[in-house]
């Protein structure tokens, strides 16, 4: 992806697991769902403008998005199996240029749920 790709993409949620990127040439889209205590599943699937699924294009951005992916989960679930232990402790989330979609959904949680404030940014 170029910078200027980059530069022009988005990234959306829809709460409570459907993720979506559009950029210039592909939209990726993605769901995440806890798959038992210690697992989960990501459904994904990209559409763009070509239309050949052999085009080395379209092979080297879906072979992007499976390495990605790949790692994603083995991420998640070791969150989900840390979380099981007696070990796990909760901890503050990081500044909110990075992790902005969290913190806009705990925003828009607490104004509909009450006026206790969200989470506390690490400092």
């Amino acid at each position: 992806m170029t910078e200027d790709e980059q530069r022009n993409s988005v990234l959306f949620n829809i709460f409570p697991s459907f993720v979506v990127a559009v950029a210039a040439n592909y939209t990726l889209f993605l769901c995440l769902r806890p798959n038992g205590t210690d697992k989960v599943s990501i459904r994904w699937g990209v559409c763009g403008l070509k239309t050949d699924p052999t085009d080395p294009e379209v092979v080297a951005y879906v072979d992007l998005c499976k390495a990605f992916n790949a790692e994603d989960k083995e991420k998640l679930e070791t969150l989900q199996q840390a979380q099981e232990t007696r070990h796990f402790a909760g901890g503050p989330l990081a500044p909110d240029d990075l992790e902005g979609t969290i913190w806009d959904f705990l925003k828009y949680m607490e104004s509909m749920l009450g006026d206790k404030p969200a989470a506390v940014a690490a400092e």
